[in-house]
C-alpha cells in the first residue's frame, strides 16, 4: 500500500534473496526435527509472499515493465507463484510457536487470492520451464524487443552474455526466481536434494547457497549449482525415494495423530475399523507395556474424529491411571501430534457448513489456524481444564529427586503445557491488539466476553503452576545434580552425566518464561532466563540432538524475550543488576546453582556498556570492580556506565542479546582436563569443573583466565632442553669464596638458596655455577646456572 520507488523495490528483493541464502545455509547446517521442519517450510513461504507483494508494486519513478507483466492488467490476469504442496506438507508439521500457524494461514490465503493468475516457477513439478513460465518470459522479453525464441534461456543467462539481456534489464527477476525456488525447495521430501548433516560438521557458509543457474536441458530442465558445485538442488522428489517417505503419505514426517499410523498395515477411517483389528499396539517402552488393550482401543477411536480429538485425547491422559503411560515416546509423539499439528486449512472462501453428523465431507471440519487455536476459540473450558488437570497430575508425580522413574513424564508434560500456553497467550494478545508482532484480527476468530474470561483464568492457572511449582521443581533438581558433582567431583562420568542433565533442566526452565510481559518480569524470573541460557551456551554441546527441547525453540524463546529482558534490566537499580549478573557467573563458573541473596552486597559491581539506543552495546554488561565484603560496601544510586571509548578495557562480559558470557571477547569453555587434574590446581581449587577463557596460546605455554575466581593459570610444557655449560661458567658458587666486590650477591641470593636450593628442605645441595671473571661492585645483574644432579 505504501508507494515505492524502483530503487527501494529492488533493494527489498535483493535483501530478501540474501536472507533466503542465509536461512538456507543456517537451517541446513542443523539436524532436522519435527518442530524445526515447520520453520523450514513456513519461513521461506513468508519470504516468497513478501517478494511477490514487492514485485506487484508499480514504482513511482521508474516502473519495472517486468513487474507490470507479472501484475497483469484488464486484458490479462497476470502471473503468480503457486503454493505447491505447502498446504499438505504443513498439515503434519508440529508448530510449537503459534505465530507460525498465523503465518502459514496468511501465506496460503494470500496466494489463494491470486487463483486466477497463471502459475509460474512451479519447481515442485520439475525444473523444466512450464508453459505459463515460458509465456511470462515471452511477454517480459517483448517489452524490450527481445527474441521470444530464447525465452527459456533468459531465466538463466549470465548478465554479460546474449542470454542475459532480461536479467540485465531486470535484476529483480533473478531475485524473484531464487526466492521462489527456495520456497519450493524446502518442501521437497527427497533428502538427496539437501546437504548431509553430520555431527561436528562446520556451519555451511551463506555464500554456498548463492544459486548458480548454469544451463537448460529440454528433458531435465534448468541446471542449478550451489556449494561450490558440490550440490545440485532440486525442488521435486526424484522417485523412487531411497527412504521411508512418510509411510507412503508423501510427507517428510507422517502424522502420528492419524489412527492408521499406529496400526500399520491396517487402514482405519472409522471407529468400526478399530473394532475389527485383532491385536492393537501396546505402546511398550523399555520398562514394559504402558497401556492395556481396552485403553488403546479407546485412544485409537478418538483419533478417528480429527475435529474433536484434541479435548478427547487430553482428557484421556489427564487421569491418575493413564498419566504414567506418557513415559512411552510413541504416546508422547501421539499427544504432540494431536496438539500441535495444524491439520487441514479451512479455505478463506468456505461458506458451506456440515448438514449431517457424521459428515461425509471431512474438508468442512477444518480450521483456519490449526486445531489447538480452534479449541482456544471454540471450546476454551474443556481445553484449559484438561491442560491444568494434566499438568497437576504430572506435578503430583514429583518425588523430590531427579533420579525418579517419573521424571521423564513430568518433564514431558511441563514442556507440552508450556507450549500450549503459547497459543492461549497469543490468541488473547491478538484479540486485545496487544501482540508485539501480529497486527489486525485473526480470520473468523472473535472472542466473546465469556470466552476471553475463561482463557484469561485458565492462562493464569497454567502460568502459576509453571512459573511457580514447576519452576521450583526444576531448580530443586538442578541443586541435587550439582550437589552430586561437588561430592563426587573426582568421578568424571558422573560429572558429565549430571552436567548433561542440568542442561536438559535449564532448557525446560526457559520454556516457562516465553510469554512474560515486561511488567511481569521480576529479578528471580530475569535471573533464571539469563542463568539458564548462559549455562547452556557454556556447557551444552549444540547440534547433537541431546536435548528434549529443540535447540531452535530455545533460540526462538530468546528472540521473543531478549528485547523485554534488556529493557527491564537497564531500568533496574545497580544492586539488582549486580545480583542478576553475579547469579549468572555463579551458575556458569561456580556451583551451578542459582542463588539470589539480596541481603548481602553483590561481590562485584557491573556496568552497562554504553547507554545510547543507537549503540551496538545495548544489552552488554561488564564486570567493573570487586566490592569489599567486610560490611563497608555501600548501595550505589547511579547505575555504572562504561563509555564506548573504554570498551576495550572490559574483561568479563554478559550480553543479554545473545545470552553469551565472554572474557575479553573470548568465549568460555571448561578448563582442559589436563590442567584441571594438575595437583597444584586441585590443591588450590579442589576437584570441580571451572570455566575459563584463553588469554594467549604460545608454543610452549597456554594462558587461561578463570572466570569468577580472580586467578589466571599458565601451563608450560616441560622444558626438554639440556644445560650446555661453556668455559665461561666454570666457577662454582660458594658464598665464602666470592670476591669482595661480589658481596652484594650473597646478600640477595643466599636467602633464596638456603630456602629452596639447599638441604634442608632438599636432600642435597644444588650446585650453582657462575662466570669465571669476578663481577664488579657496580654491577646490578648476575647470571647464575643451577644444575640438578640428575641432569648433570
Amino acid at each position: 500500500r505504501t508507494p515505492m520507488r524502483y530503487g527501494v523495490q529492488l533493494d527489498v528483493l535483493i535483501l530478501l534473496r540474501r536472507i533466503a541464502e542465509h536461512f538456507a545455509s543456517a537451517s541446513l547446517s542443523l539436524f532436522c526435527t519435527r518442530a524445526f521442519e515447520a520453520v523450514k517450510v513456513i519461513v521461506p513461504a513468508c519470504m516468497a509472499a513478501i517478494a511477490d507483494v514487492t514485485m506487484r508494486k508499480t514504482a513511482t519513478d521508474y516502473p519495472s515493465k517486468l513487474c507490470m507483466v507479472l501484475a497483469g492488467d484488464d486484458d490479462h490476469p497476470g502471473f503468480g507463484l503457486s503454493t505447491g504442496v505447502l498446504a499438505a506438507q504443513s498439515e503434519t508439521v508440529e508448530i510449537h510457536t503459534p505465530e507460525l500457524a498465523l503465518a502459514r494461514t496468511a501465506v496460503l490465503d494470500y496466494f489463494e487470492d491470486q487463483s486466477e493468475c497463471k502459475k509460474i516457477f512451479q519447481w515442485e513439478s520439475g525444473l523444466t520451464c512450464s508453459t505459463s513460465t515460458t509465456e511470462f518470459l515471452v511477454r517480459a522479453s517483448a517489452q524490450h524487443a527481445m527474441s521470444p525464441s530464447f525465452a527459456v534461456q533468459y531465466l538463466y543467462g549470465v548478465v554479460h552474455t546474449s542470454y542475459g539481456g532480461l536479467l540485465r534489464q531486470h535484476p529483480e527477476l533473478g531475485c524473484y526466481r531464487d526466492i521462489g525456488f527456495f520456497f519450493k525447495y524446502f518442501m521437497n521430501i527427497d533428502p538427496r536434494a539437501f546437504p548431509h548433516v553430520t555431527a561436528n560438521m562446520p556451519p555451511i557458509p551463506a555464500w554456498s547457497f548463492v544459486l548458480n543457474w548454469v544451463g537448460y536441458d529440454p528433458q531435465e530442465g534448468y541446471a542449478i549449482q550451489c556449494m561450490g558445485g558440490d550440490l545440485g538442488p532440486y525442488a521435486h522428489p526424484k522417485y523412487p525415494l531411497n527412504w521411508y517417505s512418510g509411510g507412503g503419505y508423501g510427507l517428510r514426517f507422517p502424522s502420528a495423530a492419524t489412527p492408521s499410523f499406529h496400526v500399520h498395515p491396517h487402514t482405519v477411517q472409522t471407529e468400526d475399523d478399530v473394532l475389527h483389528i485383532k491385536s492393537l499396539p501396546s505402546f511398550e517402552d523399555p520398562s514394559g507395556e504402558t497401556m492395556g488393550q481396552q485403553d488403546v482401543e479407546l485412544l485409537i477411536s478418538y483419533l478417528t474424529v480429527p475435529y474433536m480429538r484434541t479435548p478427547l485425547v487430553l482428557k484421556f491422559f489427564a487421569s491418575e491411571d493413564r498419566i504414567h503411560s506418557l513415559r512411552s515416546e510413541r504416546l508422547q509423539s501421539l499427544l504432540d501430534a494431536v496438539l500441535f499439528e495444524p491439520g487441514r486449512l479451512q479455505p478463506v472462501n468456505l461458506t458451506k457448513v456440515p448438514e449431517e453428523v457424521p459428515t461425509l465431507e471431512p474438508e468442512l471440519l477444518c480450521s483456519p489456524f490449526g486445531a489447538l487455536l480452534n479449541e482456544c476459540h471454540r471450546a476454551p473450558e474443556v481445553l484449559v481444564d484438561s491442560l491444568t488437570a494434566l499438568l497437576q497430575q504430572a506435578l503430583d508425580l514429583d518425588t523430590g529427586s531427579y533420579h525418579s522413574s517419573t521424571v521423564d513424564v513430568v518433564l514431558y508434560v511441563v514442556r507440552t503445557c508450556a507450549r500450549a500456553e503459547n497459543f492461549i497467550a497469543m490468541i488473547l494478545d491478538v484479540d486485545a491488539a496487544d501482540h508485539e508482532t501480529v497486527s489486525g484480527k485473526m480470520r473468523d476468530v472473535v472472542l466473546s466476553g465469556n470466552t476471553r474470561t475463561t482463557l484469561e483464568d485458565g492462562l493464569a492457572r497454567i502460568q502459576i503452576m509453571l512459573r511457580g511449582y514447576a519452576h521450583g521443581m526444576l531448580e530443586k533438581y538442578i541443586k541435587e545434580l550439582m550437589h552430586e558433582c561437588d561430592e563426587r567431583g573426582e568421578d568424571e562420568e558422573i560429572v558429565d552425566r549430571n552436567v548433561r542433565s542440568a542442561c536438559r533442566l535449564h532448557a525446560h526452565a526457559l520454556l516457562l518464561f516465553r510469554n512474560l510481559k515486561i511488567d511481569e518480569i521480576t529479578l528471580p524470573f530475569a535471573s533464571q532466563i539469563l542463568c539458564s541460557f548462559v549455562y547452556l551456551t557454556t556447557r551444552h554441546t549444540w547440534n547433537m540432538l541431546l536435548l528434549d527441547v529443540p535447540e531452535t525453540e530455545l533460540y526462538e524463546m530468546l528472540a521473543v524475550t531478549r528485547r523485554k529482558l534488556t529493557l527491564w534490566t537497564r531500568s533496574q537499580p545497580q544492586w539488582e543488576i549486580d545480583h542478576m549478573m553475579e547469579a549468572a557467573i555463579q551458575v556458569t563458573t561456580g556451583s551451578g546453582v542459582r542463588v539470589l541473596d539480596q541481603s548481602s552486597p553483590p561481590e562485584h559491581r557491573w556496568a552497562m556498556m554504553g547507554r545510547t539506543t543507537s549503540s551496538r552495546s545495548i544489552g552488554r554488561f561488564t564486570e567493573l570492580y570487586a566490592r569489599p565484603q567486610d560490611g563497608t560496601a555501600v548501595r550505589e544510586r547511579e547505575v555504572a556506565v562504561l563509555p564506548e571509548a573504554e570498551h576495550y578495557q572490559a574483561g568479563v562480559q554478559l550480553d543479554l542479546q545473545t545470552a553469551q558470557l565472554t572474557l575479553k571477547a573470548a568465549h568460555l569453555k571448561a578448563l582442559p582436563t589436563e590442567i584441571a587434574a594438575h595437583p597444584d590446581v586441585i590443591l588450590i581449587f579442589g576437584k570441580q569443573s571451572m570455566q575459563s577463557a584463553v588469554v594467549q596460546e604460545a608454543e610452549h605455554r597456554n594462558w587461561h583466565r578463570l572466570v569468577g575466581r580472580g586467578h589466571d593459570i599458565q601451563m608450560w610444557d616441560q622444558d626438554s632442553r639440556t644445560c650446555l655449560l661453556d668455559d665461561e661458567y666454570s666457577r662454582l658458587y660458594h658464598p665464602a669464596e666470592l670476591e669482595p666486590s661480589e658481596a652484594w650477591i650473597v646478600d640477595i641470593f643466599e636467602p633464596v638458596r638456603l630456602s629452596y636450593l639447599a638441604k634442608p628442605p632438599l636432600p642435597f645441595d644444588i650446585p650453582i655455577m657462575m662466570r669465571e671473571d669476578p663481577y664488579p661492585a657496580a654491577a646490578d645483574v648476575v647470571a647464575l646456572i643451577a644444575l640438578h644432579p640428575k641432569t648433570m
